[in-house]
């Protein structure tokens, strides 16, 4: 939360003023694309700071509101899911802890507009609705991370064999071993994460092994290929941009679509098998 010493532009919300904020009303055990926009000014108008907060459910915009001023840097760390300050209904300190999963959470250093959150919204959808035939693995990526894989299914995936650390083999390109220590189904069912010390470096090619996985249908199917295999090399955070790209071959065209600045990179399979 700025303060009114933070400079031209603070303080949005308490104290000094009305809170600022938006809500929108969310169903129990259904997931959401959720977009939380910033967008935040100096200027003033009739009185108030002349930004925006715009919140965005599923690529639809559902609740916006203005005399949003600047945001600043602060000692304090960036939280999702939880708060440790001032909010709006008065609560103070370590609060507001969000009952559920969050799922691959991007942070960006500009405001989006409403049909770039659209684009993501409609390349998320198209991946996830792809897969009404066999069970396939319709992306792996590292998130820029080299200590992870997040392995995510066109449907959704049974939690017994998502888990089973024997169904995944990580090796380097000369064959050599590496454990793979944990193995999370995340919320939707249809990404898997794996972690473990990797240690991916850059340049270096990788060939993940993934086999044994049955999706939730009944009579359940496995997975095809079984085994499937992705080589792929590590591609770490690039001055904070995200590729979109791969994400758009899989969905529509987008050839014109740019690099969008973020916190983390998208890791494509080179090849698969």
């Amino acid at each position: 939360m700025n303060n009114a010493l933070d400079g031209l532009g603070a303080p949005f919300g308490p104290p000094g003023g009305a809170p600022v904020f938006v809500q929108s009303t969310i169903q129990v055990g259904k997931n959401y694309h959720v977009v939380a926009v910033y967008d935040g000014s100096t200027n003033v108008v009739n009185g108030k700071f002349a930004g925006n907060l715009i919140l965005y459910l599923n690529g639809v915009e559902v609740a916006r509101t203005n005399g949003v001023g600047r945001i600043y840097n602060h000692t304090g760390d960036v939280q999702i899911g939880r708060g440790n300050g001032l909010i709006h209904n008065g609560g103070s300190g370590d609060l507001g802890f969000f009952d559920g999963v969050l799922d691959e959470l991007s942070a960006f250093n500009t405001a989006l507009p409403a049909n770039r959150v659209a684009v993501h919204y409609q390349a998320g959808i198209t991946v996830a609705q792809s897969g009404s035939g066999p069970l396939s693995v319709a992306r792996v990526d590292t998130r820029g991370n080299p200590n992870q894989i997040l392995v995510t299914f066109n449907n959704s995936v049974s939690p017994g064999t998502a888990t089973n650390l024997a169904n995944f083999t990580l090796r380097r390109a000369d064959g050599l071993a590496i454990p793979v220590q944990t193995a999370t189904l995340l919320g939707g069912d249809r990404t898997i994460r794996l972690a473990g010390s990797f240690g991916f470096q850059v340049n270096s090619n990788y060939v993940l092994t993934v086999g044994n996985i049955f999706d939730q249908a009944v009579p359940a199917g496995v997975l095809s290929p079984n085994p499937t295999d992705f080589a792929f090399g590590f591609t770490p955070p690039s001055d904070s941009t995200y590729d979109l790209m791969p994400v758009c071959r899989a969905a529509f065209n987008c050839s014109a679509m740019p690099a969008l600045p973020m916190a983390a990179a998208l890791m494509d399979p080179v090849s698969s098998n």
